[in-house]
């Protein structure tokens, strides 16, 4: 059974990765698309605070479990949204989070 659990993970990881790649997601993650939904970010911060942590939290641990190449973004995405110290105590948390599920992962 534990071996059926680990393939089943590296085959969600790999769906998300190909995901990624193949819906031209990386698009939305860009400087250009930041300017260009900025006004509806900040407004939605502002007055979603809490979904806007969780749903931000739950997207970098991701990104970090995946391996994918946008935590850098995400992390100046955080800065920008919700300030440079409540985004330190976030994206450390979520980093965290996410390197402890990837180790799991490639544990089993």
């Amino acid at each position: 059974m534990k071996r059926y659990k680990s393939w089943f993970l590296l085959l969600v990881i790999l769906l998300i990765v190909a995901t990624f790649y193949l819906t031209d997601l990386k698009t939305y993650f860009s400087f250009s698309a930041l300017k260009m939904y900025h006004q509806d970010l900040t407004l939605f911060v502002e007055t979603h605070l809490l979904i806007a942590l969780i749903l931000f939290s739950l997207t970098y641990v991701a990104v970090t479990a995946t391996s994918l190449p946008i935590a850098a973004f995400l992390t100046i995405l955080g800065g920008f949204l919700f300030g440079p110290f409540l985004n330190l105590i976030i994206v450390d948390i979520s980093a965290t989070l996410g390197a402890t599920c990837l180790f799991l992962i490639v544990k089993t």
